[in-house]
Formats: C-alpha cells, structure tokens, sequence
C-alpha cells in the first residue's frame, strides 16, 4: 500500500502542468544562485579578514618577521598547489607566528612549512601546530616542551645543544637543531598526503573568493 501511494505520489509529482512546474523550477534555481553567491561572497570575506590580520600583526611588531604580507601570500599559494591547506588557512596561521618575535626571515617560512607537515601527521589543526612551533623557536628551551608533549622527539643531546646555543645567545642555532628534527621526523608529509581533489577544490574555492569579492 506504501508503495502504491509513494508511486501514485511520484506520478503526481511528475505529471505537474508547466504553469505550475516552472515557478517550482525558479523557486529551486533562486536558491542555488543565491546559497553559490552567500558562498562567494562570505569566502572573500574570511580571505581578506585572514589578509588584514596578518598585516596588522606586521605592523604591530614592527615587521619583526622579517617577511612581508606579499612574500607570505606568495608562500601561501605555492603550498597551497602542493598541500590540502587553503592558502587562507596559512595566512591566518602565519599571521599568529609573527606574534613571535624571535622567528624570522627564512626561518619563519621554514616554520610555516613545519607546522603543516605537524598537523598533516598529527591530526591536528594548522593553527595549533604553528603555536607549538612558535613558542619552540622563540624561546627554545621552554618551547620544545611543548613540541614534545605532541610526539616530536628530542635526544638528550640535542637538548644540551639547544640549552647551550640559547645562554651564549644563539638563538639561531637552537632554531635550526629544532627545524632539523621537525624536517627528519615530518618532512613532506604535508605534501604526500595532500589529496588532488581537495587541492582542486581549494582553487576552485579561490576562483569563487574572487569572484565575490568583486560585490565588496
């Protein structure tokens, strides 16, 4: 009985006259234009609030970061082709790293490319990997803890060396133990797991920021 009226329901549904068929079909059609433009719009909207932030965080730290907004929207995008991180979701992430003051220059994109590599193997999202990191390599004998606690393993002798290299104030040299270890234990992860579909859908989502943003 179910069956018969679910058919007979079905039939009705089908047998519709144009007059009543084609506001249905408007109707259905309205809401996909509209729901595809909220989309876009909303899309260029997060972009340029992750845009913003970064360069606020820039320009609070006096450019302690030694990169500028364009070199890091550049970096953003290459590994956006190669990785399943959204080119917005590294610049949201790059701007809470210039909160750290001691990572710069080459050292900063390396960290960049860490944190994905961290996340991509933890299970964990960009934002937090990059906190890890940052406070890692702004103050490196309290920052590996941190580091630790989620999996990277650290040799008592590297310790003593990060130890060392921090009290003679070479900062720079117990960053560059802690980016060798992240390299050996996560290196390319980010970019052998990444997924071609998920890779075509950050573009296409680009595409879609542009064109919305066009409307702001």
């Amino acid at each position: 009985v179910r069956w018969s009226r679910a058919r007979s329901s079905h039939a009705n549904a089908l047998s519709l006259s144009p007059s009543a068929a084609y506001p249905l079909a408007i109707t259905y059609a309205l809401k996909g234009v509209t729901s595809s433009f909220t989309g876009m719009v909303s899309g260029a909207i997060e972009a340029r609030k992750s845009g913003a932030k970064l360069d606020a965080v820039l320009a609070s730290t006096g450019g302690a970061a030694g990169v500028t907004g364009e070199e890091i929207r550049r970096l953003a995008g290459d590994l956006q082709l190669v990785t399943d991180f959204e080119d917005d979701a590294t610049i949201a992430a790059a701007g809470v790293l210039a909160t750290f003051t001691q990572v710069k220059g080459d050292v900063f994109k390396e960290a960049i490319v860490s944190a994905q590599n961290l996340s991509a193997v933890m299970g964990q999202d960009l934002q937090s990997s990059v906190v890890q990191i940052g406070k890692a390599l702004n103050d490196p004998v309290k920052g590996i803890t941190a580091l630790s606690r989620v999996g990277v393993s650290f040799t008592q002798q590297q310790k003593d060396q990060i130890t060392q290299m921090t009290k003679a104030g070479n900062i720079a040299g117990a960053q560059a133990v802690i980016l060798k270890e992240l390299q050996t234990e996560f290196g390319g992860a980010a970019e052998a797991m990444s997924s071609p579909f998920t890779r075509i859908g950050n573009i296409v989502g680009d595409v879609a920021e542009g064109i919305g943003s066009g409307f702001l």
